[in-house]
């Protein structure tokens, strides 16, 4: 048996982060463990066989009743004691400690616990940081459900706006100034559309990344109007972008998180002082080795006029970090998680040495050679065949959409009906389901909704082609329908050629290869 009396509670007191001593009836210490040493300065062959006395004021004459402590030797077996006492360093400085006894843990033996208060504040103020932190990151989930949640009725109301202002210019052919006026209301609906889109990829922590192929140029154009909103009015941003596209693999999601990480640095960079922020696309260099890039890599770079901020990539080795967006504001591991959301795509995060001015973020993405933006968006350069007087079912239940859809699909010269109620449209489908060549539905209904709809119309109609419609796709589980080659999707607010087009490609694609 060992003088504590079992190897199990050794092993814990061991490992303690409080500092323990046990001493006998003559006030000598008969064991410290580690956390004591350190606390009090001691190797553990100078402080066994210590006293009290010679360890701290307790039990000095005077001292007793101001420290709340005498000996524990002289207590009660069993008497518990807290109070402060001041214990000497090896050098004969005087600490201040909390003192916890128990006296007579076993004959002969009593328990000390050593507590520095100043450990207690910093542990209080950690966790003070820590409920700001977690409260933070509960505020930002909450906006994203609220930001996905607004979506679809956002998105359904500048459906209806755009739609019916694309409508009314076509019919307003005789004056010129309606139709500006018409276009200029248009344009503003298309910008609250990018806007909405720019607030979902933010806001929205996605579980996976989603890969696709888009051009780098128009993320960080379209990035740039949520980049300056989120910054210091002193600081300038300015854009260097190729003209032609500049095509790569990689999800936009997460690589706009990426590029408001480091435009977020940049702006720590100027400590408010007014300062340029520049953000710059270049083509992947060619073999010859012309051009700003890499050979085989479109590069990105985020550049700032402000102070030197030293940071480098080595601090992402030493502690696993999380595949999310830093909400701490610690740089280091903002630069962590960017270069793990970039490694999963195959490109690199670098930063040079600072020439003694300003930061510079280099993020390179393997380029899609010889691909072509026909190829990054197959259906913009399909034919779509004209218009024969196909018949169309149109359900939504937002009555300004519906007829904004149903007008257009009139006009285009399709034979369409509408219905905003599901149970009623349902209902019109069953009684003939061989009347219509496409069914146009939207996704989130109260009576009965698109999903429903898509699985009930192939028992009927195998084969016949849907367009589901929402505002917020990514709120729905797509995947069981999302193999069948005759349905597709169409995300609000949707402009009127592009749903005229898909229309077109739904039906075409629906017809039996010898029509």
């Amino acid at each position: 048996m060992t003088l504590l009396g079992v190897e199990a509670l050794r092993a814990v007191v061991e490992h303690l982060p409080l500092g323990v001593l046990v001493t006998d009836d003559h006030d000598r210490c008969q064991e410290a463990n580690p956390a004591a040493l350190q606390l009090l300065g001691y190797s553990k062959p100078q402080i066994l066989g210590l006293t009290l006395a010679d360890l701290s004021t307790i039990g000095a004459p005077g001292t007793s009743g101001r420290a709340g402590h005498g000996s524990p030797a002289a207590e009660h077996p069993g008497t518990r004691t807290t109070g402060m006492a001041n214990f000497r360093t090896p050098s004969g400085a005087l600490l201040a400690l909390d003192l916890t006894t128990f006296s007579h843990i076993r004959p002969g033996l009593h328990l000390l616990l050593l507590t520095d208060p100043k450990t207690k504040v910093r542990s209080e103020e950690e966790r003070a940081l820590s409920d700001g932190q977690w409260l933070h990151a509960q505020r930002l989930e909450t906006l994203g459900r609220l930001a996905s949640g607004i979506a679809h009725d956002f998105n359904n109301v500048l459906t209806a706006i755009n739609g019916h202002v694309q409508l009314a210019a076509e019919l307003l052919t005789e004056s010129p100034e309606a139709r500006e006026s018409l276009q200029l209301a248009h344009q503003a609906g298309q910008n609250a559309r990018d806007l909405v889109r720019r607030i979902l990829m933010f806001a929205r922590d996605l579980p996976e990344p989603v890969p696709g192929h888009f051009d780098l140029g128009a993320l960080v154009r379209e990035t740039s109007g949520l980049v300056s909103a989120s910054l210091p009015s002193t600081l300038s941003v300015e854009l260097d972008l190729p003209e032609a596209p500049t095509l790569v693999s990689a999800d936009a999601g997460s690589l706009q998180h990426v590029i408001m990480s480091l435009c977020s640095l940049s702006a720590q960079a100027m400590d408010g002082r007014a300062g340029l922020l520049k953000v710059s696309v270049y083509p992947a260099r060619d073999e010859s080795g012309a051009g700003e890039g890499k050979v085989g890599f479109v590069s990105l770079v985020v550049s700032d006029t402000g102070r030197p901020l030293g940071l480098t990539l080595e601090s992402r080795d030493r502690s696993p970090m999380p595949d999310a967006p830093s909400i701490s504001g610690d740089p280091s591991r903002s630069l962590a998680v960017a270069r793990r959301i970039l490694a999963r795509s195959g490109g690199q995060l670098r930063i040079p040495p600072s020439a003694g001015q300003g930061n510079r973020y280099e993020v390179y993405l393997p380029s899609l050679r010889g691909a072509s933006a026909e190829s990054v968006c197959p259906l913009a350069a399909s034919v779509v065949p004209e218009p024969a007087g196909e018949r169309i079912l149109v359900i939504d239940d937002e009555p300004s959409v519906c007829r904004y859809l149903e007008l257009a699909l009139r006009r285009a010269r399709y034979q369409p009906e509408a219905y905003t109620s599901a149970a009623e449209g349902w209902a019109r489908f069953v009684r003939s389901p061989g009347d219509f060549q496409l069914l146009v539905v939207d996704l989130a209904m109260p009576e009965m909704g698109g999903l429903e709809i898509v699985q009930q119309s192939r028992l009927l109609r195998p084969g016949l082609p849907v367009l589901l419609m929402s505002g917020d796709l990514q709120q729905f589980d797509l995947s069981a329908i999302a193999a069948h080659p005759e349905v597709s999707f169409l995300r609000k607010p949707v402009e009127l050629q592009e749903f005229l087009s898909r229309t077109g490609q739904a039906i075409h694609a629906g017809r039996p290869r010898n029509a």
